[in-house]
């Protein structure tokens, strides 16, 4: 009986040990908050959003896709949503995820296998680059380039292309895939999942998701015009700490305040 009380004993110990170490684990994910803040900014509904970022020094960049329409966009006013520069694509490019890197301006393509590089003051084409990938989102952390490509995983490479490292997106233990527009925001991945209104927190280290957020009621489908296609657009603002959502031919951005 002695021995028996003993293994009640010592197991109840390990398993308030195990629960102490899980909960210290939780706690030190941090839980972000976006709060609106009611600013709504007019958005150019002939914009097919794929990338949207801002740079270091608060600039706030775009990049609209489809074949034929596709361009970038700098300089994008947060009172008119008006862009001071634009860069058309060539027809035959497909544009997607974009960043600035070590100076230079990273434009995914959706299947062209192709990353063009260009100066992001004049927007002139620098480099063509092959890329391994379907491009779909593209943030940085200011080290790496990290992309998606639709799929579960999340690719980090270097300035050059050159693979670092992958994780893959799992909520649950099980794999998220459509992994879209990526933005990298104090130390974490936010992902939106394609055709979906849910923006996702991805932890880089493991590709854990520790959050979720769900922005149905943002711009909600039945008050949608048309043309307006799914929420693709996820810029933060490091200096203000400020995020900005909009979507593929949405009227408007919306601006939160970042809380943690």
């Amino acid at each position: 009986m002695r021995k028996y009380k003993k293994f009640i004993l010592g197991g109840a110990i390990a398993f308030v040990i195990i629960l102490g170490v899980v909960l210290a684990f939780l706690l030190r994910q941090p839980k972000f908050e976006l709060v609106r803040t009611g600013k709504v900014i007019p958005h150019n509904e002939e914009v097919f959003t794929q990338g949207f970022f801002f740079d270091q020094d608060g600039k706030l960049y775009e990049v609209g896709g489809i074949f034929g329409e596709s361009a970038v966009y700098a300089d994008v006013s947060l009172i008119t949503g008006n862009a001071k520069a634009k860069k058309k694509l060539d027809s035959d490019v497909f544009g997607e995820g974009a960043t600035i890197l070590n100076g230079k301006l990273y434009v995914l393509t959706a299947q062209e296998r192709v990353i063009f590089t260009l100066d992001p003051n004049t927007l002139r084409i620098l480099q063509e680059l092959p890329n391994k990938r379907d491009g779909w989102g593209l943030t940085t952390d200011g080290k790496s380039l990290i992309a998606s490509d639709g799929t579960s995983k999340i690719y980090f490479m270097d300035a050059d292309l050159k693979d670092e490292r992958s994780i893959t997106v799992k909520r649950d233990g099980k794999k998220l895939n459509n992994i879209n527009e990526l933005e990298y925001i104090e130390g974490y991945i936010f992902a939106n999942i394609w055709k979906t209104d849910e923006i996702v927190v991805v932890n880089p280290a493991n590709g854990e998701v520790i959050q979720s957020f769900d922005f149905t009621d943002l711009y909600p489908k039945s008050e949608r015009a048309k043309k307006s296609d799914v929420m693709n657009g996820i810029a933060y603002n490091k200096k203000t700490k400020k995020v900005y959502l909009t979507g593929k031919y949405w009227p408007n951005i919306y601006e939160f305040e970042l809380k943690k």
